[in-house]
């Protein structure tokens, strides 16, 4: 799933059931997404009125991906951003003031599946990790979550991820280049992972349940200065989508069938998708194990003060949940 690019899929958002004209006392939000599954708690909250309970307003803006949301929370365009968590740590090391909010999407979801693999042809020699040695592999976005956590998983099972060649292509493009033998492998977040497996693809691992299962994928965030200034909408906010989380985790069907409004995608994908996980708590151990990654892979220079950069979600009050 997930990158600054990472989460980056083609679909073509949908802004439905934002209120044009909000009350006087209702703030209006605007967030920077990436119209994809993971999305879904999103507009449920929207549909739902969990955000209008808390007198919010949100208007979803879509992108291709972090690169473009992140700068566009520092200036003010958008209020609150979207996007996976290597992309803002990222951020952070490099000095810009974003704060976390509240987490986004978990690797491991309904029936313990994730939604991301890595795949191979069916008629493939490909059987084993040691085996993609001196392959392709595409991912969607180089030196971020896919191949970071593809390459801890080689190099913890005995594969030596140095001789791996990645290559950057974009989600959609994947299956088709499978089947072309462009690449040796593919790195595929749904659905383009269940549609590369309609292909005749199979699923060589799953490198997220293998990396840690209870990695956290993607988080909302803030720029501190809007932080700072607005504690008591971000409170708000974190309210509305921690209803929202935990009402798309406990409704799937719903969560499916939002899916495939917000992101126009065929009914028939979005009924066997796998769906992400979705809960408001950042699962910290799975984001230093994954910043020990980084740093390992020269994608960071030095690890960040992790609980500093990336505090648990906001309290009602504004605060701290300790």
């Amino acid at each position: 799933m997930i990158a600054a690019g990472g989460l980056a899929l083609a679909f073509a958002a949908s802004a439905a059931g934002v209120s044009a004209q909000p009350a006087p006392d209702v703030t209006t939000l605007r967030v920077g997404i990436i119209p994809i599954a993971a999305l879904a708690p999103l507009y449920l909250g929207i549909a739902k009125g969990f955000f209008r309970d808390e007198r919010l307003a949100i208007e979803p803006t879509s992108a291709q991906g972090g690169a473009a949301i992140i700068p566009a929370v520092l200036n003010g365009d958008e209020q609150v951003g979207f996007t996976n968590v290597v992309s803002f740590m990222l951020a952070i090391s490099r000095g810009l003031p974003l704060r976390n909010v509240i987490a986004g999407a978990q690797a491991i979801g309904p029936g313990g599946l994730s939604t991301a693999a890595v795949l191979v042809a069916g008629a493939s020699p490909i059987k084993t990790l040691k085996d993609l040695e001196g392959k392709t592999v595409a991912v969607n976005a180089l030196n971020n979550i896919g191949d970071i956590t593809i390459k801890a998983v080689m190099d913890k099972n005995g594969a030596d991820s140095s001789k791996v060649k990645f290559v950057e292509i974009g989600f959609p493009e994947m299956p088709t280049a499978l089947a072309q033998g462009r690449v040796d492998a593919i790195w595929a977040e749904d659905p383009f992972q269940t549609i590369a497996k309609r292909a005749g693809a199979c699923v060589l691992f799953k490198n997220y349940d293998d990396f840690d299962p209870q990695l956290t994928l993607a988080n909302y965030f803030t720029s501190t200065q809007y932080y700072d200034a607005h504690r008591d909408v971000m409170a708000r906010f974190t309210r509305a989508m921690n209803t929202a989380l935990k009402y798309a985790s406990a409704h799937p069907a719903e969560a499916r069938q939002t899916i495939i409004g917000f992101a126009k995608l065929d009914p028939a994908i979005a009924a066997v998708i796998l769906l992400p996980g979705w809960s408001p708590e950042v699962n910290m151990g799975s984001l230093e194990r994954l910043q020990t990654a980084m740093v390992k892979y020269g994608i960071l220079t030095k690890p960040l003060d992790l609980r500093a950069a990336i505090p648990r979600q906001v309290s009602a009050r504004g605060g701290r949940l300790c």
